[in-house]
């Protein structure tokens, strides 16, 4: 007689064949509310995943470096350095492909804050409060045995975009040129894809963003104003 133990197993083994096991991951929280950090190790580690807290800024920093972690949950409203700091400075250390950053905030909810955090870096950015489920599943595509997160793309048609939509407010890109007194050659690169300006030349399109936008628009609120890229499909 066949224990249904193997029969369970022999199942089991089939069912895994035809799809690959999901991995943990490695995850970095950093927020100065520690019920915050208390509340995501729990429901991160529920998940299966390994988790480490930091507090501040410098505690953020000292982290990804010791783990090189696959995501960094990234409160904005840091201590000891802004969430936008930190991103930019993940970036500039490892690269654009690792970590998944992932913007936390209750303070900074404006569009303009979604395209700081953009320009630094990050890859999402929710407000809160929000949903479990939903920063589950931001974090699924990482799960994945093989996996395509082209930050570097993403970021570069945000910069293109918003170029684009400022130009077409200002009647051209000759008036944007400037407006935001940069020349033309390196305003026309920009807008073909060929390198991006410096993030306080792109603080001046975000402005013109919003002005102008109400001036055309003046009942659409800055969310309307400016329309963010779609971020890449992830891929199995």
């Amino acid at each position: 007689m066949v224990p249904k133990k193997d029969e369970e197993q022999s199942s089991n083994t089939s069912q895994s064949g035809a799809s690959p096991a999901l991995r943990s991951l490695c995850v970095v929280v950093a927020d100065d509310d520690k019920d915050a950090v208390v509340s995501l190790e729990l429901l991160l580690r529920d998940e299966g995943h390994e988790v480490h807290a930091a507090y501040d800024a410098k505690q953020t920093l000292d982290q990804v470096l010791r783990h090189d972690p696959d995501a960094l949950l990234l409160d904005i409203a840091l201590g000891r350095g802004s969430g936008f700091q930190v991103a930019n400075t993940v970036r500039a250390r490892h690269g654009d492909r690792r970590p998944m950053i992932i913007g936390l905030s209750g303070v900074y909810r404006k569009s303009s804050d979604r395209i700081l955090a953009d320009i630094n870096g990050f890859n999402h950015y929710l407000v809160k409060p929000y949903e479990p489920q939903e920063l589950l599943g931001l974090l699924a595509p990482l799960r994945l045995p093989q996996r395509r997160v082209d930050d570097g793309a993403h970021q570069q048609q945000t910069y293109r975009a918003a170029l684009a939509r400022a130009a077409g407010l200002l009647g051209g890109a000759r008036q944007l040129s400037h407006r935001l007194q940069v020349p033309m050659p390196h305003l026309t690169r920009w807008l073909a894809g060929e390198g991006k300006p410096a993030i306080d030349v792109f603080l001046r399109v975000v402005d013109i963003l919003i002005q102008e936008g109400r001036k055309a628009q003046p009942e659409l609120t800055s969310g309307e104003i400016i329309e963010f890229p779609k971020p890449p499909e992830p891929t199995s």
